[in-house]
């Protein structure tokens, strides 16, 4: 009785938020969604979408498909967090917990989030301090209310501490985490209260106490706050994207309205700075710092009920902190990431013919159309990461041919994975299956531990290193094993309270 009581808890989280969130299941149109390139290896990128991840070393020439089972649950798709550190380090997950691993997809292991009671909806890469990473955990307790905490990890999320007590309870559902690229001591969290309102925590103490300041949002529309950017020199400077489908009950139908807010006062006030009809997955600074780009797309979800206007999506460029965007590029975008290669873009291949391209020449507008080279077509994407059998990376065989099938191609073949022997296996799982590991992450909740195995994660440092056989290609058919529908109801509430960091746009690197 106590657990229907606690999915049926989730159950009413679910209901607060849901009609703000999207779908979480695939078979939503197959699009891209986040690009980072590796700070160490820049040939090296990972590309966030809608079916998982795609991984190449060599600036895409060669793609190779990550599954939503290596680094998340088995029975759930969902979009990606992701995060790449420094030391090549890959951070993954799906609200349930992090993953991560040190470059090579194949040996994902689970840090954070151990069980589902406990839930990951945001992390992100510390800029100011290598080898930080802070991350939102959240606890179901037993009397079925949730508690909310700021956890930091000091060695690229390898073991993680809490830091400080519990968040302040006006914030019910946590959203964004960020903190400043010039000040490692400011951190900032936003979110909605109980009724619905925008809620930004910002603290100076790097998470030991915050402050409670108000985000302009419709709560009436259910609109919620992103932290897109804080400024790499001021940590005064915020930016935050606004997620809103605007319900019109005369036609049946939801507009989308996504606006950028800016704060130069650490969030004591906001200005409007970009609203459009369109979803805003697009942002980043150039690389000097001085400009800003953001970028409008449409998500093109099944039923037509959700609508974007064509006209109003694309590249928009603009001083940082102005509110004088000039359109750019017309077209849909799902993800912008500007470095000293260039513009990364992310493209409808609908559209296009692919589903990213780099623009080299940054100097484009509407008179001077830019030209994109293309990096990603995904009929080209060459198969699953070839990986130990005895590495979580081998599943992703068992989920190829349905994945290659939903991007219309007919040259998917069935593959799957490997047996792997009892004694070759140890390790090579989610920490999430340790029987204790719940146990753990309760305690650190109160302040006191680690999450999950720390000693074991930190153990297996080398072997992430070198360990994994990985070798980039193959290809392989979807299998899900079945698992149970309480467990994964509740994971499923666990993705919506954290809607999709995906849908909120890629930090700037």
């Amino acid at each position: 009785m106590l657990r229907l009581r606690l999915w049926l808890a989730w159950l009413g989280l679910l209901a607060v938020v849901a009609g703000a969130s999207p779908a979480l299941a695939n078979g939503r149109f197959p699009r891209a969604q986040q690009l980072l390139e590796d700070p160490a290896e820049p040939a090296h990128l990972v590309l966030a979408a809608t079916y998982g991840l795609l991984v190449t070393e060599d600036r895409g020439r060669h793609w190779h498909y990550v599954c939503e089972a290596a680094y998340g649950e088995p029975d759930l798709t969902a979009d990606a967090l992701l995060g790449l550190t420094e030391q090549g380090a890959l951070l993954a997950g799906i609200y349930s917990g992090v993953s991560r691993s040190l470059r090579s997809p194949c040996e994902l292991k689970r840090t954070l989030g151990q069980n589902n009671r406990e839930a990951v909806p945001d992390f992100a890469v510390v800029r100011a301090h290598p080898g930080q990473v802070v991350a939102i955990f959240t606890r179901l307790v037993p009397d079925g209310s949730f508690e909310h905490q700021l956890y930091r990890s000091q060695d690229d999320g390898v073991t993680w501490q809490a830091v400080g007590g519990l968040l302040p309870a006006v914030l019910r559902t946590p959203l964004t985490v960020d903190v400043a690229p010039s000040d490692e001591n400011r951190v900032y969290l936003s979110g909605l209260d109980v009724d619905g309102e925008g809620v930004l925590l910002r603290s100076d103490d790097a998470g030991q106490t915050f402050e409670t300041l108000a985000i302009p949002v419709d709560a009436s529309s259910r609109e919620a706050p992103y932290i897109a950017a804080i400024d790499g020199h001021s940590p005064d400077q915020l930016y935050v994207r606004t997620d809103v489908w605007a319900y019109d009950p005369s036609t049946g139908v939801a507009h989308a309205g996504d606006a950028l807010l800016y704060s130069d006062d650490g969030g004591a006030s906001f200005s409007e700075l970009m609203r459009a009809s369109g979803k805003l997955f697009g942002f980043a600074f150039s690389p000097d710092a001085s400009e800003l780009l953001i970028g409008y797309g449409d998500p093109r979800e099944a039923g037509g009920l959700r609508v974007t206007e064509r006209a109003a999506l694309g590249i928009y460029r603009a001083a940082k902190g102005s509110a004088a965007f000039e359109q750019r590029y017309l077209g849909s975008v799902g993800c912008l990431t500007w470095t000293a290669e260039g513009l990364y873009a992310c493209t409808h291949e609908s559209d296009v013919g692919y589903s990213l391209g780099l623009i080299r020449d940054t100097e484009f507008d509407l008179a001077h159309a830019a030209e994109l080279e293309p990096l990603l077509a995904l009929q080209d994407v060459a198969g699953p990461i070839d990986c130990d059998a005895c590495s979580v990376g081998a599943t992703c065989r068992n989920y190829w041919q349905a994945t290659c099938e939903s991007w219309g191609r007919s040259d998917c073949e069935h593959l799957e994975a490997g047996e792997c022997s009892a004694a070759g296996a140890g390790g090579a799982g989610n920490a999430g299956e340790s029987a204790v590991a719940g146990e753990s992450a309760q305690a650190g909740a109160a302040g006191s531990d680690l999450v999950g195995s720390g000693a074991t994660a930190a153990g297996n440092s080398e072997r992430e290193r070198g360990g994994c056989t990985c070798r980039w290609g193959q290809a392989s058919a979807r299998g899900a094993r079945p698992g149970s529908a309480a467990w994964l109801l509740s994971l499923f509430a666990l993705g919506v309270l954290a809607r999709r960091r995906s849908e909120r746009l890629a930090r700037p690197s």
